[in-house]
């Protein structure tokens, strides 16, 4: 199945690697710098976005800054494309809403890659109290809200957990926020820092239950992804809603 790569940074070049082989990687969007030399590395073209999305290619990977997605996904989908988008997919709940309802409109395929989904544990004791603590050397993107927070909170309702309320306080280089219901507290930690060790753990009633992984989910996520364009004929696939629940409780308008 033919599809291009929006993007040429170090997170498409990591897509790149991990497609399926059923998926043919014909180009690379070229308004990327790194572009040509992503390209070449893997023996194809550099096209323009536009030429990309009013191509005859079934999908397109969306790997791009935060900032760029809301418009891209629109794009994407206006052309008929099925689209596998980096998280959080989408910066407001309006243009998620618009997505949704296009590519179910539409018969398409989205999926988002939201990381460590996979690592939550399929059954555990219940639970009271749980802090997330993550500590990055570094980062890409200043809006720890959007580019980080939305994995732990991805996480917590993949397991069709329901929150109730939640509260964010943010600082250059941190982020604490807090989520909740009648039984369940979670304290969300997450730090930047250059001198820091970085660990991501996930602590349950004072216990450590889990180092989260930064693994490499994408293989996984991109072969769902192809698997699902296969069975589109029967009926479309969003994992916008999902995306909808996750800006929600990271408070976005």
């Amino acid at each position: 199945m033919r599809c291009a790569i929006i993007g040429a940074g170090p997170r498409a070049e990591i897509l790149s690697r991990s497609l399926p082989d059923c998926a043919d990687l014909v180009c690379f969007s070229s308004e990327s710098v790194n572009a040509p030399n992503l390209a070449a590395k893997f023996g194809v073209s550099v096209c323009s976005t536009r030429d990309i999305l009013h191509s005859n290619l079934a999908a397109v990977i969306i790997a791009t800054p935060i900032e760029t997605l809301d418009e891209l996904l629109m794009n994407a989908l206006s052309c008929h494309k099925h689209v596998f988008i980096e998280k959080p997919g989408c910066t407001s709940l309006n243009i998620c809403k618009e997505a949704s309802a296009m590519a179910l409109q539409r018969n398409l395929i989205v999926r988002v890659g939201f990381s460590w989904i996979d690592d939550f544990p399929a059954k555990f004791t219940p639970w009271k109290k749980m802090e997330i603590l993550w500590q990055k050397k570094k980062t890409n993107e200043n809006d720890l809200l959007l580019n980080l927070a939305c994995h732990p909170i991805a996480l917590l309702l993949s397991r069709d957990t329901t929150f109730t309320s939640y509260q964010w306080r943010s600082s250059p280089g941190y982020l604490v926020g807090t989520v909740q219901n009648t039984d369940q507290h979670v304290k969300i930690r997450i730090e930047v820092n250059p001198i820091l060790e970085e660990k991501c753990e996930l602590i349950v009633d004072g216990v450590i239950l889990l180092r989260l992984s930064e693994r490499n989910s994408a293989a996984t996520q991109l072969a769902r992804f192809f698997r699902d364009i296969d069975r589109s004929q029967v009926s479309a696939i969003c994992d916008l809603d999902f995306t909808l629940d996750v800006l929600s409780l990271l408070a976005v308008q």
